[in-house]
């Protein structure tokens, strides 16, 4: 589907995402081509044959729940994750690695990697865009696992992973007990010394973002350039979804709201 391309809000936030933009449709696609510039920018080496398997996906995915779930179930095993660069997962793919690539609704996951980041919603849900985009020709290759179901049943997602890439992997025990684990884990990564939490960016939901995600959201209404973005990023969500590692195909979210004036502030989970 052809689409006028339209700006962000302001030329300074335009300005930057054209040239992040062209940047990943150059490197991102090709690893030789970014092999340099990660090793530069300690991203690290887009060819590594070291991992035994990936967990990858956009930021904001579930990707810290689920290593470290994966990790406790599995301690041994050599994981590859957290380089959130679609590169990796072409490398990987291109290996014969078995990998487990995550999908959020790209509203939610692009409004609480902005909040993480300080950054703008236009350059967050063109990222988003970006990344799933490079993955396309690939997507056959992958195993697609929901957020939803990471964050709630990652055992399952195990199960179904092994069934598909022939692996043994003991399956996460998606207890209250062991989810709540797994979320004290990963906040003890975003709690300053004086045991204060960095509510802004612990990966887990906080109240204290709701005023930040509703700003972000009530741009939905005022900027062309994010429906037109939201639109693209509906369009990959569902070719995605078709492709998910058990087959399935579920009724995704409505992203991107009907009528301008329709509130936004109901779409998708807490950031």
């Amino acid at each position: 589907m052809s689409r006028m391309s339209s700006t962000p809000s302001t030329s300074f936030s335009a300005t930057k995402v054209l040239l992040n933009r062209a940047a990943r449709h150059l490197l991102w696609p090709r690893p030789a081509a970014y092999y340099p510039f990660g090793i530069l920018r300690g991203r690290g080496n887009v060819f590594s044959k070291k991992a035994q398997m990936y967990i990858s996906g956009y930021p904001r995915c579930g990707n810290t729940f689920a290593v470290t779930a994966f990790k406790s179930a599995n301690p041994e095993a050599r994981v590859m994750s957290h380089h959130h660069i679609p590169t990796f997962v072409i490398s990987q793919v291109r290996l014969g690695t078995p990998g487990l690539v995550l999908l959020r609704n790209p509203l939610d996951a692009a409004v609480s990697w902005a909040i993480h980041e300080n950054e703008t919603l236009e350059e967050a849900i063109a990222y988003w865009n970006d990344y799933y985009k490079v993955l396309m020709p690939v997507r056959e290759h992958l195993f697609i696992a929901r957020f939803e179901d990471v964050t709630t049943d990652f055992g399952g997602v195990i199960r179904a992973f092994n069934g598909k890439w022939g692996t043994s992997y003991v399956p996460f025990d998606h207890t209250p007990e062991n989810a709540a684990h797994c979320f004290m884990v990963t906040e003890q990564e975003h709690t300053k010394p004086n045991g204060e939490i960095r509510e802004m960016q612990v990966c887990r939901p906080s109240p204290q973002r709701r005023s930040v995600k509703e700003a972000h959201l009530r741009q939905l209404n005022q900027s062309d350039f994010l429906r037109d973005e939201l639109a693209r990023s509906k369009e990959l969500y569902e070719k995605f979804l078709h492709f998910r590692g058990d087959g399935g195909r579920r009724t995704s979210t409505r992203l991107v709201p009907e009528k301008a004036t329709e509130s936004t502030l109901q779409v998708g989970a807490p950031v």
